[in-house]
C-alpha cells in the first residue's frame, strides 16, 4: 500500500487514448535507432554519381532528434498521469501531449526534405529515403491521433470535499 504523498501507480487512469500516445512514444523513442530510415549513400564527385546501397542510416539525427526528445516529453507526461503525480502546468494535459506530438509530427516530416549528407574535397555524399521514414512519420502521426484525442477528453476533476452520498 502506498504512502501518503507518494505517487502510486494505476494503469487504470490510462485512457485509449494515454495508452495510444505512450505506445506511439515508445515506439518512436525505440524505432529511431533502427538503420532503415534512409538508404546510404550516392556519391557524386568530379568523375560523376555512382550510387551504391550498401547499408542504411538511422533517424537519430537532425531534425528526428528533436522528435525523439520530445517523445521523451510526452512519455514523461504519460508517467504523471500513471502515477497520478499532481504537477500545474500552464494547460490542461491533454493539450501539451497535442502540441508535443504535433510539434514532433512536424519534425519527423521535415526528415523528407532534411536528408543525411556529407560534402567535402569535391566529393559529395548523400542519403536517399527509404521504408523506415515513412514508418517514422506513420508512427509520430498515431502518436499526434492519440495526443489529439487526449486534448479531446473532458479534464477529470477531483471529486468535491465530503463525499455527497447518502445521510450527508
Amino acid at each position: 500500500m502506498a504512502q501518503a504523498g507518494t505517487p502510486s501507480f494505476d494503469m487504470s487512469k490510462l485512457t485509449a487514448s494515454k495508452r495510444i500516445v505512450g505506445g506511439a512514444a515508445i515506439v518512436y523513442v525505440i524505432w529511431a535507432f533502427f538503420p532503415f530510415w534512409y538508404s546510404c549513400c550516392k556519391w557524386t564527385g568530379i568523375e560523376g554519381t555512382f550510387s551504391a546501397g550498401v547499408s542504411g542510416v538511422n533517424g537519430f539525427r537532425f531534425p528526428m532528434i528533436l522528435s525523439w526528445l520530445l517523445a521523451i516529453v510526452a512519455l514523461v507526461g504519460v508517467g504523471l498521469v500513471v502515477t497520478s503525480t499532481d504537477v500545474k502546468l500552464p494547460m490542461k494535459h491533454g493539450t501539451m501531449q497535442l502540441v508535443v506530438a504535433g510539434i514532433a509530427a512536424l519534425f519527423t516530416l521535415l526528415g523528407l526534405l532534411i536528408k543525411p549528407s556529407e560534402g567535402g574535397f569535391g566529393i559529395s555524399i548523400s542519403a536517399n529515403i527509404s521504408w523506415g521514414l515513412i514508418v517514422g512519420i506513420v508512427i509520430a502521426i498515431v502518436w499526434a491521433y492519440g495526443a489529439f484525442m487526449w486534448h479531446s477528453e473532458p479534464e477529470q476533476s477531483a471529486p468535491p470535499p465530503g463525499g455527497g452520498g447518502f445521510g450527508e
